[in-house]
């Protein structure tokens, strides 16, 4: 769990100094400092293998809204998906090419050439590191022509990049090139072969020791390019592969055959699975199960999984395909599949088990689910427990972080029928709370867990009167683990249905945001509640007015955040959003996201505190007939976030067990603000600030060595408080060229020779709000 939440963020330094030393490795321009993230939902993205790492590595693509600059890699362990957020990177890119490539000076790069970015159709050549996770931007003396919509791919034999054709500036092209990573060095094959062309798939063959070229501009041949003889050869035995347009050609490790699928013919998409040997060239292959018809999609051998996966793509409507596939020998199959599409589910982080926990919703037609789902911060899994709460949607789950439990209350059968019943979820198994009364006799009400009062709030929301009639609620209610108790202020918002509301923990308040009164009949007004009494608040600018949304807190950054809902037009016809807003405890802030989900409602969003992300999933999405119910998920943050990473651990010492701890930042423009507790009661407490890690032992008589973690720049001494928590903040300047800026941090505990104990240290990093 994320330590920050449970300590104290008052800050009782003195005037602080800032030090910032700036390690970018690739120049950045600013850009959106929050966005939406899916790895699936792209077309025309790389996609490659780092066998040397056992996974995956994807850059770039398109949506249908813009381009993309992100980085990704999966799991070696299940093959999940991390975002990847390096402090620089290529650019937002179409049309680029991607490969792998490895030496013993350099086992595992990826290798990234042209596209067109915002400055046009580039000749760059950036190179990823996969030790430090990292873009490094190559310096050249020679280099091939800009070029958009080649083809590269890796020879393992002899540790090159090849790479072929491509749209040029002004014409296709019909170059042949090599590139030499531990040189830096591109060299061009003098070789008379195929015809000048873009959109065409090139693959490597380790075991036949031959390069691959097929199709591109809509044509249908098949180059093989002998290395021995150095000369291209057309191949014209076995069936010929219908799609000649931006079809994915990748090695299968698994079964040491070259696979070809999808792509465009006469600008229909393909569903079409080959293989490839060099004696019978083409054979159609007629698996069980397919992926539906693509282009533009990418496939790569993956280690981890131990098969060729398959993903994204465009299909002949030109829609985005969320989907990933993999290859077994035989057949496709789905891999890591999310829970089933579904609306008017909920989702909530469970901070003692680092996880968000999902449960029920609806499919429509009168069915609703009971299922339990986690999301570990990768993938999705589901938990069989029994017992488990009854099928419904629109009931609501807050975290109780006093007892360390999820609260499930109401919700509506598969018939909209109000449940009134309260279900708490431990981590392992759901236990249903004998409660009399009907106070949970509710659904689509707005829930959330009162920091203060330290119990969990209801309020409002649809349920029936004694002839089961459909009646608003007008109450505020608190469960405290054994019972429900009727708040009373003097001031209530007023009563309303599908509001969003969630807790600002930084700021002690339970934060309400907008609803609906009656059809059609929307409020945006804002709410706070600080365990005594609400105040409507006057922003300066807010969302307008809707309901059927959800609102969430983001810790890391501080900010409530909404995304989407529902309102009506002016001939009362529902209309669905997809913006997002961050409210910072003043006013409302309309982010303008590069990339967002598609319009939805009755979706659910939950934060995740172990990647500091909110995470949202499934919903409702009207602009189809009939409705479409989706199953896909997306993750929003800062594109370039304020990091901590832990180095080393703690040593020992009279004075306790110093446990350092980030509770805030650092982002531009903001106070950093750091703990360290488990020490003794007003101990002193040097902070140890340095521009880089070290491991130096600091060898103490008669106890386990302590190592200093940091060359000291800037000490700051503090005294812990009765509680033994000693707090320092330092303001970081709102200046670009901090962005990404990292130092080392580490808490000393003084005494007898010098030291009696250090904490270990925090690898920070500058992010952007």
């Amino acid at each position: 769990m994320k330590p920050q939440a449970s300590h104290s963020s008052h800050d009782r330094s003195t005037p602080s100094r800032v030090v910032a030393v700036a390690l970018l490795l690739l120049p950045c321009a600013l850009r959106a400092q929050t966005t939406w993230h899916n790895v699936e939902l792209r077309y025309g993205h790389g996609l490659v293998s780092d066998r040397q790492q056992g996974r995956l590595l994807l850059y770039g693509g398109n949506t249908l809204q813009t381009t993309l600059d992100e980085t990704w890699t999966s799991s070696p362990v299940d093959g999940s998906w991390q975002l990847k957020k390096p402090s620089a990177s290529p650019g937002a890119l179409v049309g680029m090419s991607i490969a792998y490539f490895s030496s013993t000076s350099h086992p595992s790069s990826i290798v990234v050439f042209g596209g067109r970015g915002t400055g046009g159709v580039t000749k760059d050549t950036v190179i990823w590191d996969s030790d430090s996770n990292a873009w490094l931007r190559g310096s050249l003396n020679v280099s091939p022509e800009a070029r958009m919509h080649h083809a590269m791919s890796f020879d393992s034999r002899r540790g090159q990049v090849l790479m072929f054709g491509g749209f040029g500036t002004r014409n296709d092209l019909a170059d042949f090139w090599t590139f030499d990573r531990d040189l830096m060095q591109w060299t061009e094959i003098q070789v008379t072969g195929p015809a000048p062309r873009h959109g065409h798939s090139l693959a490597y063959d380790p075991l036949l020791d031959i390069a691959v070229l097929f199709g591109g501009m809509g044509r249908q041949d098949t180059w093989v390019f002998d290395f021995a003889r150095n000369t291209w050869t057309q191949i014209t035995v076995g069936a010929t592969p219908t799609a000649g347009n931006e079809a994915t050609l990748a090695f299968d490790h698994a079964t040491n055959k070259l696979l070809l699928f999808g792509g465009r013919h006469n600008g229909i998409a393909t569903a079409d699975t080959y293989s490839f040997d060099v004696q019978t060239g083409w054979t159609k292959l007629s698996p069980a199960t397919s992926p539906s018809a693509r282009s533009e999609h990418a496939m790569a051998y993956d280690p981890a999984l131990r098969m060729l996966v398959l993903f994204g793509g465009l299909d002949d409507q030109g829609q985005l395909i969320p989907e990933t596939w993999g290859w077994t020998g035989a057949t496709w199959k789905r891999v890591l599949p999310p829970p089933s599409s579904r609306g008017s589910h909920w989702m909530v982080y469970d901070e003692a088990r680092e996880e968000i926990l999902l449960f029920g919703g609806g499919r429509g037609n009168q069915t609703a689910l009971r299922d339990t789902w986690t999301w570990n911060g990768t993938r999705w899994t589901e938990k069989l427990v029994s017992p488990a709460p009854p099928e419904r949607g629109g009931h609501r789950m807050s975290y109780d972080a006093s007892r360390a439990r999820v609260v499930l209350v109401g919700g509506g059968d598969k018939l909209n029928i109000p449940i009134g019943d309260v279900w708490e979820w431990n981590g392992s198994s759901w236990i249903p709370q004998v409660v009399p009364g009907t106070e949970a006799l509710r659904h689509f009400h707005v829930q959330a867990y009162d920091p203060i009062r330290k119990t969990t709030l209801v309020f409002s929301g649809l349920s029936v009167d004694a002839q089961q009639r459909p009646i608003v609620l007008d109450d505020f209610q608190e469960w405290d683990g054994k019972s429900w108790n009727k708040l009373t202020p003097s001031l209530l918002p007023p009563k309303r249905i599908k509001a969003f509301m969630a807790t600002d923990k930084a700021r002690g308040r339970v934060v309400l945001f907008g609803g609906e009164a009656s059809l059609c009949n929307f409020f945006g007004d804002t709410w706070e509640w600080d365990g005594r009494a609400w105040t409507k608040m006057s922003p300066t600018q807010s969302p307008s007015p809707r309901a059927e949304g959800v609102m969430v807190y983001d810790e890391a950054r501080r900010r409530v955040v909404i995304y989407g809902g529902r309102n009506c037009d002016a001939s009362n016809k529902s209309v669905i959003m997809n913006d997002t807003w961050e409210w910072d405890g003043v006013t409302w802030h309309a982010i303008n996201a590069a990339a967002s989900p598609t319009p939805r409602e009755a979706y659910a969003l939950a934060y995740d505190g172990n990647n500091e992300e909110t995470i949202l999933f499934g919903g409702v999405e009207t602009r189809s007939t009939p409705f479409k119910i989706m199953s896909d998920t997306w993750s929003y943050g800062a594109t370039k976030p304020s990091v901590a990473k832990r180095i080393g651990t703690a040593c020992p010492g009279m004075s306790g067990t110093p446990e350092l701890y980030r509770v805030f930042g650092p982002w531009l423009g903001l106070s950093q603000v750091l703990t360290v507790d488990s020490i003794r009661a007003n101990a002193p407490v040097a902070f140890l600030l340095g521009a880089s890690a070290v491991e130096i032992p600091i060898p103490r008589q008669n106890m386990t060595a302590c190592f200093l973690r940091t060359i000291p720049a800037l000490i700051e001494p503090r005294l812990a408080d009765s509680a033994g928590v000693a707090t320092w903040s330092a303001p970081v300047p709102n200046s670009a060229s901090l962005l990404g800026a990292r130092w080392v941090v580490q808490a000393a505990i003084p005494g007898g020779s010098l030291i009696d104990a250090m904490s270990g240290a925090l690898d920070l990093q500058v992010g952007e709000r």
